[in-house]
């Protein structure tokens, strides 16, 4: 048994997707028997609680730390917790703070979705997207880490793998639309989304996910009463995979739900709302499973109802369904679990 530290954030303006990815990726580390960790500064309580829920411990990192002082507090916590692997999700962890991690002599594993640093020192990098490669991070190693590029690692959770089938494909229906735009959306891009749809004449059935996080859920509430369209909105669901199971398209953002829409064979059109999302939204459009409408300020109701009628005229649909479905095949936490502890065993035999 070892204990193993994550060192993440997320709030309203960072997102939530770094904290849910780790805690995926921690549970099933806790259920091959380890012990899991959290530092997270206090951005936000509801997410801390998000943590604490799926009963990892979470120690709480102040904000106003400087870098140079939570670096320390990060290495001060691994020796006083006995940790024996580091696993970060933030794009604070610059090349400094992974090289004075290194120097504990613990395993270090990053997660990335942006090659967000100029340099990178660690044992193990992770970038689970679509359009990113190898050969992108050449010039960026101090070392040689073990690279695990691509979605055949995207981290998803086991609900996803239990329902993914190939019956999936079998509906021909385009009449049920999923609207995900992460669990904050301070754009309120889903507002847009649901009027956007108000221009189609078809009779639509439409499943909005939000956060507790989102300050628009009350808005976006009243808007689904009055709603031509039969509107369900989903606040902290725990039935993802369930509701996924019934939609026809998606209109999401460039975020990881990508990968999950992608396991259950979801095609649909994505809008940018953050930086790290714009190369993920190319490949996608790219690799056929998804209409990129590009950065969510140039968006229009206009735009999405169009992109919305482009797939459905002539089952465009199916096609990008079944480019969708071969791209995730559900088990990438698992393969990034199962090599992140033969690497462990590896270095507790080093050290």
């Amino acid at each position: 048994m070892s204990n193993i530290l994550f060192r993440t954030d997320g709030s309203n303006e960072i997102g939530t997707g770094h904290i849910m990815r780790c805690c995926t990726l921690a549970s099933a580390l806790k259920k091959m028997g380890h012990n899991i960790f959290f530092i997270t500064k206090n951005h936000s309580s509801i997410l801390i609680k998000k943590i604490e829920d799926q009963g990892f411990t979470v120690i709480i990192a102040d904000y106003n730390l400087s870098l140079e002082e939570d670096i320390s507090f990060t290495c001060k916590i691994i020796n006083n917790y006995s940790i024996n692997a580091v696993i970060t999700d933030c794009y604070r962890i610059d090349y400094n703070y992974q090289l004075q991690l290194k120097k504990t002599g613990k395993l270090i594993v990053v997660i990335d979705d942006m090659i967000y640093s100029d340099r990178f020192y660690c044992d193990i990098l992770i970038n689970q997207n679509l359009g990113f490669s190898k050969s992108d991070y050449t010039e960026k190693l101090v070392n040689k880490p073990l690279m695990l590029i691509g979605p055949q690692y995207a981290l998803l959770r086991d609900e996803f793998k239990n329902l993914k089938s190939l019956k999936n494909l079998e509906k021909s229906t385009s009449e049920n639309i999923m609207i995900t735009m992460g669990g904050s959306d301070p754009d309120n891009q889903t507002l847009k989304a649901l009027k956007a749809l108000n221009r189609i004449n078809n009779a639509l059935t439409i499943n909005v996910i939000s956060g507790s996080c989102c300050q628009h859920v009350d808005e976006i509430k009243a808007f689904a009463l009055n709603s031509k369209h039969i509107v369900n909105v989903h606040v902290d669901t725990s039935e993802m995979a369930s509701l996924m199971l019934k939609a026809d398209l998606s209109i999401n953002a460039g975020s990881s739900t990508c990968w999950e829409l992608a396991c259950m064979g979801i095609p649909g059109i994505i809008l940018v709302i953050a930086d790290n999302q714009k190369r993920i939204a190319c490949a996608l459009s790219d690799y056929g499973s998804h209409i990129n409408l590009g950065w969510f300020e140039n968006i229009t109701e206009t735009d999405i109802a169009q992109a919305i009628t482009f797939i459905i005229k002539d089952n465009n649909f199916i096609n990008m369904k079944m480019q969708a479905y071969k791209l995730v095949d559900g088990m990438g936490t698992e393969r990034v679990a199962g090599i992140i502890l033969k690497y462990l065993e590896e270095t507790l035999r080093t050290y």
